[in-house]
């Protein structure tokens, strides 16, 4: 393991701070509810949806489906009204979004508000995550991972407070941001998926290769060699092969170190300074400080190091 003492996450003034933002947030969906439950131009078939919000029943996503995240990331961020999409459910934000300067879309203003300050104390935390995910992309995906994360972090905030501002936001962010990252590359085109059925036929063929390498078959042959072993066609052996280089470029520690390493290096020499100087493992903290790295980046590069390591 890395020599890093890996104490709890973020302390309690953080916690706590998310508490109360969390809660100020659904305080104003709430009184959001409120005001429009009571209006009356709002239609029968709103009202539910409007009570819910009141009463703090309202869940996310509102619209009780599942939701689209390529889609949503090949649409780019919501604008406006649409970020509070999620509680309100699409015909109630269009109703809103129609009833510009109404006290309702007044109401929806401060929850937006709300909503912006709470994102807000974790929006350097998604930056982190999306420059480590987007650095093994081509030139020019970062724009589909920034929105990808922005969209990522939304969500976790959303549900942070509707499952009642409880737990570590931190923690959840991350779990977010990592999902995120996979929307990006669907939307991309660039995600590896693994069939569930193709991986046994993937774990024969790797100790085919294998097999092969020790028997001295020469590289140009071995899916031929490895086709006539298991039955397989050729043509299978090489869309296989193919796969597998894929897997192993997202997985081999080498390979996801080498695009990130301007993103590794400071941390790591943080680690062997702070080791040298302070006598003793450093915490994720110190080594962010000294790296001038976000502590989320600080871990996604220990992660990745430790990965590396034999032991």
């Amino acid at each position: 393991m890395f020599p890093v003492v890996r104490e709890p996450g973020r302390n309690t003034r953080d916690r706590q701070g998310d508490l109360h933002a969390g809660r100020r947030l659904a305080l104003a969906l709430e009184s959001l509810g409120e005001r429009l439950a009571a209006s009356a131009g709002l239609p029968p078939v709103l009202r539910p949806q409007a009570e819910a919000l009141a009463q703090g029943r309202s869940r996310v996503p509102a619209d009780g489906a599942a939701v689209d995240w390529v889609s949503r990331v090949r649409d780019g961020l919501p604008v406006g009204l649409q970020g509070l999409r999620g509680w309100l459910g699409t015909p109630l934000t269009v109703w809103l979004e129609e009833r510009r300067g109404s006290p309702e879309e007044d109401a929806a203003q401060v929850a937006l508000e709300a909503r912006t300050l709470l994102k807000a104390r974790h929006e350097d935390a998604a930056r982190a995550y999306c420059r480590w995910f987007s650095a093994a992309q081509p030139e020019g995906a970062q724009g589909v991972f920034a929105v990808a994360s922005e969209l990522g972090l939304g969500e976790a905030v959303d549900r942070f407070c509707a499952l009642g501002c409880e737990g570590d936001l931190g923690r959840q962010v991350g779990v977010w941001q990592r999902a995120a990252a996979g929307w990006a590359e669907s939307a991309l085109g660039s995600r590896v998926a693994v069939p569930v059925g193709e991986l046994g036929r993937l774990k024969a063929l790797h100790g085919a290769v294998g097999e092969a390498e020790r028997q001295g078959v020469p590289p140009g042959g071995v899916a031929a060699w490895v086709a006539s072993q298991l039955g397989w066609t050729l043509a299978e052996v090489e869309a296989l092969l193919k796969l597998q280089r894929a897997v192993v470029a997202r997985t081999d520690p080498r390979e996801t170190l080498r695009p990130r390493w301007a993103l590794v290096r400071p941390v790591a020499e943080a680690v062997a300074s702070l080791e040298r100087d302070l006598g003793r493992m450093p915490t994720l903290d110190e080594i962010a400080e000294r790296a001038g790295s976000h502590r989320a980046l600080v871990e996604l590069c220990l992660e990745a190091l430790d990965e590396r390591s034999p032991g």
